[in-house]
């Protein structure tokens, strides 16, 4: 509700500069938390830089580059814990939901 009013929706997708694209991508960081909405945190995210609100909504489905940091930082963590032997499991895991 804040972000609806201290946003001020006039700037679309395509003219966000790299800093509002920054913050946007570090306040998904928040995402990791348990029970906290990727797609609701990015968007509110948007509002707070000025988006309207279409735009918000098209960033939600955006990947940024933070999560995916997040998750391979898990994967090396993983890996690097595991056993020799359940090292190519984990990550033929991680690998092939992406394809």
């Amino acid at each position: 509700m804040l972000a609806e009013r201290v946003g001020k929706r006039k700037t679309d997708l395509d003219a966000l500069s790299f800093r509002q694209s920054q913050v946007i991508g570090w306040a998904q960081v928040l995402s990791l938390i348990p029970g906290t909405s990727r797609s609701g945190v990015t968007i509110t995210a948007g509002l707070f830089q000025g988006l309207n609100r279409e735009s918000a909504r098209a960033s939600a489905s955006a990947r940024y580059p933070f999560i995916t940091a997040a998750g391979v930082y898990k994967l090396v963590k993983v890996i690097l814990s595991a056993s020799k032997e359940h090292q190519m499991s984990a990550l033929i895991g991680a690998v092939a939901p992406t394809f």
